[in-house]
């Protein structure tokens, strides 16, 4: 990753904290940024060959990041649908059917919140990037195996209480990359603003982070997707009736735009570049449009590991407070097979008599003992 220098140029950045103590770099596809896991031989987000495109990006604490595929599930044909970002609108539209239905916004919180735990806690090593001098954590931790053995951990999904769509993510780790490069971009993140750029063809870009993100993710510092893009314009859609896109025009000229095969397009004839949203996007006839993954950052430890290195003690059981009671109120329990009489309300004589002896019994042979050593001490003196 790279620093961001005043007056806008980028330079290398120096070594990390993550590699001045031998955390290992974070393996992804360069193809599409999705972590490539080391047993991995396919991209299981765009089917790359990873002994092809697998590229090392150092791990860069205290920012984490992870790549995700969201999705919502329309009321109208079923389908998932894609998100090109983190929405935080009140509606969405279908990019399958085209409905446009009730969004429900506040799930980003618990979604983004696990993919923080993903970011922090998910492999190559099993302690993640913050690994703890003092708390082992590797066999409780549920996402060790992302990045070894497998590649996306899934999360959120369903309807919310006021019946709009919640989002459902695939969560992996990544990086953004450039699509035409197939190399890491160099990013800078400062207050709430990210900015790229490839090395290769020197194509850059920035990012905003929606304002009300900060109530559901505050340890979001970064979000590279192009719905949080705001130096690139949307291009025009052209629909029917139905609300079927019929044609998309470009936002700066109105001429018509061709070659459409990702989320964003050239204009032929101002060479302005515009946003393709999922929906616009062609297909083939039968075929469900993809969602592509987008990329979070977050800045320093997750919830989940807080939890799974918090101090846990064995469950107390409930009646230990009576055993401990009893073994003072009532003496020791008696030994397996041994019962003790039925207690019985009242004097009782015959223990009376028993105890009144047994004391009898005891002065006795105290009084003896002591007559006996007077006799000898009168003897020697």
């Amino acid at each position: 990753m790279a620093g961001h220098v005043p007056g806008g140029a980028y330079r290398q950045a120096t070594p990390s904290p993550a590699e001045a103590s031998g955390l290992p770099p974070i393996a992804i596809c360069g193809a599409c940024g999705v972590g490539a896991p080391a047993r991995g031989t396919t991209c299981e987000a765009c089917e790359a060959i990873l002994a092809e495109v697998r590229r090392q990006v150092p791990a860069t604490p205290p920012l984490v990041w992870c790549a995700v595929r969201a999705t919502f599930q329309c009321r109208s044909c079923a389908f998932h649908s894609p998100l090109d970002g983190v929405e935080v609108g009140q509606g969405v539209h279908c990019a399958q059917c085209g409905a446009f239905q009730k969004f429900d916004a506040s799930g980003w919180e618990p979604t983004l919140t696990f993919a923080h735990g993903v970011a922090d806690l998910a492999g190559p090593t099993p302690e993640g990037m913050f690994p703890s001098a003092r708390i082992w954590i590797g066999d409780d931790n549920p996402h060790r195996d992302l990045g070894i053995s497998t590649t996306f951990a899934k999360t959120g999904g369903g309807e919310g209480d006021g019946g709009g769509a919640l989002p459902e993510a695939e969560v992996a780790r990544g990086f953004p990359v450039c699509a035409a490069c197939r190399q890491p971009l160099e990013v800078s993140v400062a207050g709430g603003t990210c900015e790229t750029r490839c090395r290769g063809c020197a194509a850059s870009a920035r990012y905003q982070l929606p304002s009300t993100l900060g109530r559901w993710a505050p340890a979001v510092r970064a979000v590279v997707s192009s719905e949080q893009r705001v130096d690139q314009r949307r291009c025009r859609l052209q629909q029917q009736a139905g609300g079927g896109v019929i044609a998309l025009l470009c936002p700066q000229c109105g001429a018509p735009l061709r070659d459409v095969r990702a989320g964003s397009v050239r204009c032929n004839h101002c060479h302005t570049s515009s946003f393709v949203p999922a929906r616009a996007r062609p297909r083939e006839d039968g075929g469900l449009v993809e969602a592509d993954p987008f990329f979070v950052a977050f800045d320093g430890p997750s919830r989940e590991r807080g939890a799974l290195e918090a101090p846990t003690f064995p469950a107390e059981p409930a009646d230990a407070g009576l055993k401990v009671k009893g073994l003072f109120a009532r003496g020791l329990q008696p030994l397996a097979g041994i019962e003790l009489p039925e207690r019985k309300r009242g004097l009782d004589l015959r223990q009376l008599v028993v105890s009144l002896g047994l004391t009898g019994l005891a002065l006795a042979v105290g009084f003896a003992l002591v007559a006996v050593y007077n006799h000898v001490l009168a003897g020697l003196f």
